[in-house]
């Protein structure tokens, strides 16, 4: 899972049918990394019968603002910590910053 910087926060989730129709009905894992960069990135992953994973695809990439009056450009110290929904639709990221902005994907 490639980042240009490096990866400080991850949050896991695994979707079980029926809730994962986005995976075609089929088990799956989804993983949000958040970067030094201040860079957020979604991936999913089917699972195999035995629970591991297939492989990860980038679902979605986002530059998150952590410090005051900063453009979401990832300007700042990078993502220290993150939250991802159990609906998948709202990511948490916060830094250094005091700030806790909420991101619909």
């Amino acid at each position: 899972l490639p980042h240009s910087h490096w990866v400080m926060a991850l949050a896991i989730e695994r979707a079980l049918p029926p809730l994962s129709g986005a995976l075609g009905g089929r088990e799956g894992v989804y993983l949000l990394s958040g970067s030094f960069d201040g860079r957020c990135t979604l991936w999913r992953s089917d699972l195999e019968d035995d629970r591991s994973p297939t492989g990860f695809a980038k679902l979605h990439s986002f530059a998150v603002a952590t410090v005051p009056g900063a453009s979401s450009g990832g300007e700042g110290d990078g993502v220290l910590s993150l939250l991802l929904s159990a609906s998948r639709d709202l990511v948490v990221a916060g830094g250094n910053s005091g700030a806790i902005p909420l991101y619909a994907l």
